[in-house]
């Protein structure tokens, strides 16, 4: 099906943040605007993707650099059954967008809007740890003598990996059995945290 020319209104508010070109529309699903109409709800909304950004009607427009944090969490209720997913985005300046399975492929959205956002924080994560800094992501603090937790401090050399998997990030340690783990849902930009132990030389689990 050929995709349908972006609003007028859309790429006014592109052009306004310099979003540059347009690539894909995020349409509701129709069973959701459906359900949305018979219930007297605001119908969803499409989300606009950009080059360097992203627009949802009627009136904002944000370019990758004012999003801070991005939580992508899936979550499948029977055994068989489809994978929902919600991912949350937290912006510069405290406003949070949420987006979920009531659009079309929130997944790969979600996927784009991840690697955007580490595309821009990771180096700054790094920067500051390696300044001396601490980096606090979600229950997590990272630092140069290793990864806090509840107030406990697994030091670098006893780190045996770092990873991300069934909707869990975790930290194994080398010398025992114990996993200090959170799930991907309460962890704000679980990527750039695995991408951040890495870059430190910790093993990261490829999944």
């Amino acid at each position: 099906m050929t995709e349908q020319p972006f609003p007028p209104p859309v790429l006014e508010l592109a052009e306004a943040k310099q979003l540059g070109d347009p690539i894909r529309m995020f349409r509701p699903r129709p069973l959701r605007r459906v359900v949305a109409v018979l219930l007297r709800r605001s119908r969803p909304m499409p989300v606009y993707l950009f080059a360097g950004g992203l627009v949802r009607p009627p009136d904002e427009a944000y370019d990758w650099a004012d999003l801070r944090s991005v939580i992508a969490a899936g979550v499948r209720r029977r055994r068989q059954g489809r994978t929902h997913w919600q991912v949350t985005v937290e912006t510069m300046d405290g406003h949070t967008i949420r987006l979920d399975g009531g659009l079309s492929d929130v997944e790969r959205l979600g996927e784009v809007i991840v690697a955007e956002v580490m595309q821009r924080v990771v180096p700054a994560y790094v920067t500051t740890v390696e300044n001396g800094g601490v980096v606090e992501l979600g229950p997590f603090v990272v630092s140069a003598k290793g990864i806090e937790k509840d107030a406990e401090l697994i030091r670098w050399p006893a780190v045996r990996e770092v990873g991300m998997s069934n909707g869990v990030v975790y930290v194994r340690r080398a010398d025992q059995v114990v996993t200090t783990a959170v799930t991907a849902a309460r962890m704000p930009n679980a990527a750039a945290f695995i991408a951040l132990c890495r870059h430190l030389g910790v093993p990261v689990e490829e999944t």
